[in-house]
């Protein structure tokens, strides 16, 4: 992903909103913290397989840190010797918007940082390779909830919780290196019991499907089981780092929780 252009848009919005990774529990969450000055800690662990085989080619290790009124986030994924993408993020637990969000994307060639400053409903980027500025530019979100990567799928968590059996939010992606929101739409299709690593999971099954017109003519939908019960983790998805890379399927192997 050190190129941010259209065959990755979709995977700044989508594979963020369900493809690779992972979102964390919901309001119920034995890790959150209880009010007082003390932090709780939830990791999740998941390998990345090769479709169809037991052949392992990543893997996404994801760190969320609870205190009382701000949250970090931080995520490690890990897509073979030499591309790795790391998000470090600040956020408030109930709005999901960063107060500090930091990501960098690192490929063979070149080290591509993207930094995020929110004020109100105005959002300022910076986008740097190798140190040397790309861009900078600023954006005015709209009234309406706007979810922005790594969050979106903590957000389906929340509201596959509430009994929600489909709907639609606004995500932040990059096109060209330029800000653009666009829509995704969700619905649930039904419960599934897997297994994977981590266990045998009663699963509830969605399917999230982009609905920008110039995306509309690739099959781009892609299905998500979430723990049924409790805190709804992502149990299994299929994800892509890009439009055009060969689909993998990521898996849950490990969930820690510390105080």
């Amino acid at each position: 992903m050190i190129r941010l252009e259209l065959k990755s848009f979709f995977i700044n919005t989508l594979l963020i909103a369900a493809a690779f990774f992972c979102l964390t529990a919901g309001r119920a969450d034995p890790g959150m913290a209880d009010g007082r000055n003390e932090c709780r800690i939830t990791r999740l662990d998941y390998t990345v397989y090769e479709k169809g085989t037991d052949n392992k080619k990543g893997e996404v290790h994801i760190r969320i840190t609870r205190g009382a009124g701000l949250h970090k986030w931080h995520e490690v994924r890990k897509y073979g010797e030499e591309e790795t993408d790391v998000f470090d993020v600040v956020f408030d637990p109930e709005t999901l918007m960063p107060r500090r969000y930091v990501r960098r994307m690192s490929g063979p060639a070149a080290t591509r940082v993207l930094r995020l400053e929110i004020d109100g409903r105005q959002l300022a980027a910076t986008i740097t390779e190798n140190g040397e500025p790309v861009s900078r530019q600023r954006l005015s979100l709209p009234d309406e909830k706007v979810i922005i990567e790594p969050f979106m799928k903590y957000y389906l968590s929340r509201r596959v919780g509430e009994m929600a059996k489909k709907g639609a939010f606004k995500t932040i992606g990059l096109l060209d290196d330029e800000l653009k929101i666009s829509q995704v739409e969700w619905e649930t299709l039904g419960n599934e019991t897997i297994e994977v690593p981590a266990g045998r999971f009663e699963c509830i099954k969605v399917r999230m499907t982009p609905a920008a017109w110039y995306l509309k003519f690739l099959d781009l939908s892609i299905p998500v089981w979430l723990e049924a019960d409790g805190s709804h983790y992502i149990i299994r998805t299929p994800v892509r780092r890009s439009l055009f890379s060969e689909e993998r399927n990521m898996v849950l192997k490990r969930i820690a929780h510390e105080s």
